[in-house]
C-alpha cells in the first residue's frame, strides 16, 4: 500500500504566507509540514515528516510499533523528500523559532495516492 503513496515537495514558508496555488493543491491533496529551524539535522526533519505521513495515511489510533514498521517503509520517500547526509542542516538560513504563539517556518508536501495502473509520479 505504500508504494501507491506520492510525497510531493510544495512550498517552504509559514501558513499565514502560503501563496493561492499551493493552497490548491491541498483540495486535491494532503497537505503536511514539518517545522524547520536553523539548527535542524536532515535526520530529524525525516523522522519528523515520516511520523506525519503515517499518521495522515493511515490514522494516530495504532501502537507505536506499528508506527514505527510503517514509518520505515516509507524512508524511501522521506529522504527522497528531505534531501541530504543526516547530520547536515536541513536550511541554514531557515528563520529562528518563532517567540510566543508565532507561526513557525515550515516546509510542505502533498501527499496523494497512485492511481492503480499509473506509473507517472505525483498523479493521483
Amino acid at each position: 500500500m505504500h508504494k501507491q503513496i506520492v510525497l510531493t515537495p510544495l512550498w517552504k514558508g509559514i501558513a499565514s504566507t502560503m501563496p493561492t496555488e499551493v493552497q490548491a493543491v491541498g483540495r486535491r491533496a494532503a497537505l503536511i509540514s514539518v517545522s524547520i529551524a536553523p539548527c535542524d539535522r536532515v535526520w530529524s526533519a525525516r523522522e519528523r515528516l515520516a511520523d506525519e505521513l503515517v499518521r495522515v495515511c493511515y490514522g494516530s489510533a495504532m501502537r507505536e510499533c506499528n508506527r514505527s514498521a510503517l514509518a520505515c517503509m516509507m524512508r524511501v520517500l522521506v529522504e527522497q523528500a528531505v534531501p541530504g547526509l543526516p547530520g547536515q542542516h536541513v536550511q541554514r538560513n531557515a528563520p529562528p523559532p518563532p517567540l510566543g504563539d508565532g507561526e513557525w517556518y515550515r516546509h510542505w508536501f502533498a501527499v496523494s495516492r497512485r492511481r492503480v495502473g499509473h506509473e507517472r509520479h505525483g498523479s493521483a
